[in-house]
């Protein structure tokens, strides 16, 4: 998942010279949403019968939006950035 987050984090989704706030703010949303579609995809594929640990399920997808947040904060020195609040609202939507 971290894999994915790096690759979709560079600079260029978030430069405020390139892109307006609104983009920005679109492509953290479909940051998000990608990967919380790929990890709805591993847990669909684990099946019913599958084994689940919560806790590291739930430490991956909280690595995940502290990655983002700390990577998009790092590189847009907003002084209003995403909080890492409504990544966890996104990733639950999603997986739900």
């Amino acid at each position: 998942m971290l894999q994915l987050a790096k690759a979709k984090s560079h600079l260029i989704f978030s430069d405020i010279d390139l892109n307006t706030e609104r983009v920005v703010y679109l492509n953290i949303y479909q940051n998000l949403l990608m990967i919380a579609i790929k990890m709805h995809e591993y847990l669909r594929n684990w099946g019913v019968g599958g084994k689940r640990n919560i806790s590291f399920l739930r430490g991956v997808i909280e690595r995940t939006i502290n990655y983002n947040y700390i990577t998009f904060r790092r590189q847009t020195q907003k002084k209003k950035a995403p909080t890492s609040e409504e990544g966890s609202v996104i990733m639950r939507f999603i997986i739900s």
